[in-house]
């Protein structure tokens, strides 16, 4: 303890003789260390608002049929085997009905009207919260009315992204392949913050298999209580079924694991350099502190201090002013983390804001106080093995 004492008011000496260059290392290190909690923080936020539009709108699991096969066989079947499965929280199905949408006289692609169980889409998907104007269909039979994605209600008036859409309460018309021709009512408008569910229509799971019963039971969709076991229900539903096609989230939207793959080589990156940043900071300072005290350490070596002594002043010196840059940058975080939160971002796919991701944060305080420990003891350990008479002379 006496030992450990009398580093500190070696290094104490220090920091006190030379305040203004203590308090612009401290300032340099906490913007590395801020930046590195932010890039963090950002590839966590994205991953969460990609997954949570993702995830909204397919749910954690997808079961398709077989290319060549337009509907699920045994459907019902192979939902209530999956509902006895550990882990597996809710299931919805879907059906589907090819053709076109005609408002007034502007006509839409050739399009997938997708039909729903109101009831179980909200146990599965969550999709009814995200209604932005009008209603979500009911629970009961609601054959006249349909929802129509944010996208899609735009893309009939005006230009795309113009903020002006078809209202609720307009009636828009859809004609199936067949050429038959249904007019519904517009209920509500989702922003499902998902390329697909945003450029989607929806009704009635009922009223779709009225349309076309070809295409009935063309998907499942399957909600897991426990994210991590999402891949463990998908391989078991998987070798249970295997006349069917089963995708998790991820697999099912390429472009989901596109962006994030994006995110995260840019944010490491950034922290890869941050980290070096923070060696050569503090081995620079370290390095330039030894050259203005060579006399001083030849004195030392004179007076019988050993070469441990001496690189632990620098040593503990660095790690010393890693932990407060550290401290300061952690609270520099918080306030922009806090704004974040406050203020998030809309975009096409989600509301973005931080996030916390307090395991890669600790993880990266230890690779930043490695970092400090290297950037210091490398120009101290070279420093004390210099000859005490070369020291003295040469400062």
């Amino acid at each position: 303890m006496r030992h450990l004492f009398l580093i500190l008011t070696f290094v104490f000496r220090d920091f006190s003789k030379a305040r203004v260059v203590f308090s612009l290392v401290i300032f340099s290190l906490a913007i590395a260390s801020t930046s590195i909690l932010a890039t963090n923080s950002i590839l966590a936020g994205f991953q969460e608002m990609l997954s949570k539009g993702v995830k909204g709108w397919i749910g954690d699991i997808l079961i398709i049929p077989t290319e060549e096969k337009p509907s699920i066989e045994h459907a019902n079947d192979i939902v209530s085997d999956i509902k006895t499965l550990q882990y597996v929280d809710a299931v919805s199905v879907r059906s589907s009905a090819e053709g076109t949408f005609k408002y007034k006289d502007k006509m839409s692609s050739p399009f997938s009207l997708i039909g729903i169980d109101t009831l179980a889409e909200a146990y599965t998907t969550g999709l009814p919260s995200t209604v932005i104007k009008g209603r979500f269909l009911d629970t009961t039979m609601d054959s006249e009315s349909i929802i129509l994605g944010l996208n899609f209600a735009d893309s009939f008036i005006g230009g795309p992204y113009d903020g002006s859409s078809l209202a609720v309460g307009e009636k828009i018309q859809f004609i199936h392949n067949d050429g038959s021709v249904k007019e519904y009512t517009i209920k509500g408008i989702i922003d499902g913050k998902n390329f697909l569910a945003n450029f989607s229509a929806m009704l009635q799971k009922e009223e779709a298999e009225k349309i076309s019963l070809e295409r009935r039971n063309s998907s499942i969709l399957v909600k897991v209580s426990d994210e991590s076991k999402i891949e463990e229900v998908k391989k078991t539903i998987a070798q249970r079924h295997p006349g069917v096609i089963v995708h998790n989230w991820i697999e099912e939207s390429g472009y989901v694991e596109g962006i994030m793959q994006t995110v995260y080589f840019i944010t490491s990156l950034i922290s890869s350099l941050l980290i070096f940043s923070v060696f050569f900071i503090i081995a620079i300072v370290i390095f330039i502190n030894i050259s203005q005290k060579k006399r001083q350490i030849g004195i030392m070596k004179s007076m019988g201090a050993t070469t441990s002594f001496i690189v632990s002043i620098y040593v503990l010196e660095s790690i010393l002013y890693f932990i407060f840059s550290f401290l300061f940058g952690l609270l520099l975080f918080s306030i922009i983390h806090t704004y974040s939160n406050a203020h998030s971002v809309a975009l096409l796919i989600g509301d973005f804001h931080t996030i916390l991701d307090w395991g890669k944060n600790i993880l990266y305080f230890f690779i930043l106080l490695l970092s400090a420990f290297l950037g210091g003891l490398i120009p101290a350990y070279f420093a004390s093995k210099q000859k005490i008479i070369d020291t003295i002379r040469s400062a």
